[in-house]
């Protein structure tokens, strides 16, 4: 019963933070967008640190089987990761990229620079700006360093079980019950203390995000356009765009304010990269089942309502190929 309670503080506190996470201070000219909220938490946690307990929560995560080996996406989401991490205060430190096979609009990020990217995100973006916008978002979390100004009042001898704890808060979203083994040993009021300010750290990471995919030569309004479009789709009951509107809980403030930032900054129109249009159809392949794939390549080649042939004809072919055809 204790366990189960426990359980339910975690879902309940999980439904307003995106489990946002680490590292050094903001540099140069970022600090225009950033509130300043100390610095107290970096003499805490050594990057090894940070590394082994965004390890843990990846391995627990990757041991329920829910982690896609994908090649394909896996090279095309670390390298765009790569890139937009080249802008950041922490250019050059090592980000990691993963695929979540569920079917969710979802992402998270992780101490250590771990980041992972749910299938049905992926899918339901409509150009490769609100991919970034969501990327950018995340590795800002991880900039910011934003889970140890609450982890920093534990002992670290707890942090293994912290780990496990936020592993089943993550798993929660994908299998809950897988969650329920994952979850011992931490109350819900350290989960919490842990996760508290969660809002105050989306609307940063939404200022910094902003900034890195400006710099990486992508549409600044990319990021209001998909928040705006998942809150009208939650409206009509989405179940997929509420996951994501549960670990990133938007809000019309979080939109007005990046919608205004968007304007401060030069329009730019950075094409969506081949590689970007034929990930996303593997994507739409994984997310829409085999069978409805196929008809639905073969309905819009022959209406020709697409953006890219090639990546029509690419799915269709991964289509058949997964269907052993």
């Amino acid at each position: 019963m204790k366990i189960f309670k426990n359980y339910l503080n975690l879902l309940r506190l999980l439904s307003i933070v995106g489990l946002l996470f680490i590292s050094c201070g903001v540099l140069g000219d970022y600090s225009s967008f950033l509130p300043d909220l100390g610095d107290s938490d970096r003499s805490v946690i050594s990057p090894v640190e940070a590394d082994f307990l965004g390890q843990k929560i990846i391995q627990d995560i990757y041991a329920q089987g829910e982690i896609l080996d994908d090649y394909d996406t896996n090279a095309y989401l670390n390298d765009l990761g790569g890139e937009i991490v080249s802008y950041s205060p922490m250019a050059g430190a090592s980000f990691r990229f993963y695929i979540i096979k569920d079917k969710k609009i979802n992402a998270f990020a992780l101490p250590g620079g771990y980041i992972c990217i749910f299938n049905g995100l992926i899918y339901t973006t409509r150009t490769e700006a609100e991919l970034v916008s969501v990327i950018s978002h995340e590795i800002s979390h991880i900039v910011l360093h934003h889970i140890f100004r609450g982890i920093t009042v534990y002992n670290r001898s707890q942090w293994v079980a912290i780990a496990g704890i936020l592993a089943g808060g993550l798993l929660a979203f994908i299998n809950p019950a897988a969650a329920m083994i994952a979850i011992n040993g931490v109350s819900g009021m350290a989960i919490e203390n842990i996760l508290s300010f969660s809002r105050d750290f989306e609307r940063e990471a939404d200022r910094l995000g902003q900034k890195l995919m400006f710099k990486a030569g992508f549409d600044s309004r990319a990021m209001p356009v998909f928040f705006q479009r998942m809150q009208e789709q939650n409206k009509f009951n989405d179940n997929e765009a509420y996951a994501f509107l549960r670990s990133h809980p938007v809000t019309s403030e979080r939109i007005s304010e990046a919608q205004i930032r968007a304007n401060q900054l030069q329009t730019k129109m950075r094409p969506d990269s081949t590689r970007f249009l034929l990930i996303r159809e593997k994507c739409r392949v994984r997310q829409i089942g085999l069978l409805a794939a196929i008809e639905f390549y073969k309905q819009a080649i022959k209406t020709k309502k697409y953006v890219s042939l090639e990546a029509q004809l690419y799915g269709l072919a991964f289509a058949y190929y997964s269907k052993k055809k």
